[in-house]
């Protein structure tokens, strides 16, 4: 083999190499139509949300790094995170149930989660001190969600709660709307959204005093993809955009 032919060769090798190395990485994020974070239908890729903005300018400082964003219902994002079939999930709560199968980023923001009624239903309103004042009252919550966690923590603990668990969020307020739930369990900012776009829900309310306040939403990676090693990169952009103000000022849907 003469030199030129060599050095041809080594030339060719070299380059492959290099577009080895620059292969984009591709990674599927899960999660249910979640309004105003994350709209679009289940079954298909996210259309847009104050969310997915977020994520794609947090993807973008990642060379080689390609994101689909696909909407499906929450149990079912669980199972398959969890199962290694998609890589993972764009807003949870961290528990230790969930650490178990899911490496977690730093957290991306903090909500409410409120207790949702209707006041044709009840229209000298409800309130609640303690879980023991929801035993008359049917609550209906998100399948697998951890929001409703204080509740079913507390029915496990004897507490008679009556829970009825649904598919999606809109399914949520549906079934209050139509009396066929007392009490419903959803993010304060979800659920002013879903009754700000909707004609005929006005009539839910939240009550005062919420479920929980301060709760932390992450974004985790299956245990069984490799995406996972992404998290510290993930982390070093997400800290960088919180420091500047970047991050408030997309999720609260302000363009500067």
């Amino acid at each position: 083999m003469s030199k030129k032919t060599l050095l041809s060769t080594a030339l060719l090798l070299l380059f492959a190499s290099t577009v080895s190395a620059q292969s984009p990485v591709n990674i599927t994020l899960v999660e249910d139509p979640w309004p105003p974070y994350i709209e679009g239908k289940a079954g298909a890729p996210a259309t847009g949300g104050t969310l997915i903005k977020l994520y794609k300018k947090v993807f973008q400082q990642l060379d080689g790094v390609n994101v689909n964003y696909l909407l499906m219902p929450w149990q079912r994002a669980l199972i398959e995170v969890e199962q290694g079939k998609r890589d993972g999930i764009m807003a949870l709560f961290k528990t230790p149930e969930r650490t178990k199968v899911m490496d977690f980023t730093v957290p991306i923001f903090t909500g409410r989660t409120m207790l949702w009624y209707s006041t044709k239903k009840f229209p000298n309103g409800l309130s609640w001190n303690k879980i023991e004042d929801l035993t008359p009252h049917h609550i209906i919550m998100l399948r697998g969600s951890a929001m409703g966690k204080p509740l079913v923590d507390a029915k496990k603990n004897g507490v008679p709660l009556t829970i009825t668990e649904i598919n999606s969020h809109k399914q949520q307020f549906e079934m209050i709307s139509l009396g066929r739930g007392d009490i419903t369990v959803l993010t304060e900012i979800v659920g002013y959204h879903y009754l700000n776009s909707s004609k005929s829900d006005k009539h839910i309310i939240p009550m005062q005093k919420p479920l929980s306040a301060g709760d932390v939403y992450y974004m985790a990676f299956s245990k069984k993809s490799p995406a996972r090693k992404l998290i510290p990169q993930i982390n070093t952009v997400i800290e960088s955009m919180q420091a500047s103000g970047e991050l408030n000022r997309i999720l609260r849907g302000q363009s500067h």
